[in-house]
């Protein structure tokens, strides 16, 4: 059941990823054609591709983080046996992830103020909506270095 439930909650991180970058495409295109034949534009298209390209960096670091395909330096563990990698992987990866919630945390405190003082970005969307990625996105990184503490990376794993 529970396999069930991430494995649908990774079919919607690659959808969204794919939505977002087919999204921003087809609304750069868009933007292109209607300048080049003088007809203005589409008036929030500007707004919408820069939020979803933060959109876009997010579910793209979640899904990086998800398939441990993150950036890493592993000087430290390449000269060490197989205890000693594990004890360093550990150590990097809680290390990680409390950065990640300390600016998650920092993160939802913005969203909140921005929640208080309410503003539209484009299309009656709230600007604090668009913002909610940043903390969202932290938490879920945050997670998965958490439960990936205790293992190893494994470049076959890719649903980790």
């Amino acid at each position: 059941m529970i396999k069930t439930i991430i494995r649908w909650l990774h079919f919607f991180e690659d959808a969204a990823i794919i939505m977002l970058i087919s999204s921003i495409v087809l609304l750069s295109v868009a933007q292109i054609v209607l300048r080049n034949l003088q007809l203005g534009g589409i008036p929030f298209a500007d707004e919408a591709m820069r939020n979803g390209v933060l959109w876009l960096a997010f579910f793209g670091a979640m899904r990086a983080s998800r398939v441990q395909n993150a950036i890493a330096i592993n000087l430290l563990v390449h000269y060490h046996n197989e205890k000693m990698k594990k004890l360093i992987h550990f150590i990097v990866y809680l290390s990680c992830a409390a950065v990640c919630l300390i600016a998650a945390y920092y993160s939802w405190r913005f969203v909140q103020v921005e929640m208080e003082m309410p503003e539209i970005a484009f299309l009656s969307i709230p600007t604090w909506f668009l913002e909610s990625v940043i903390p969202f996105g932290l938490f879920v990184i945050a997670l998965r270095f958490i439960t990936q503490s205790n293992r190893l990376p494994n470049q076959h794993d890719s649903h980790a």
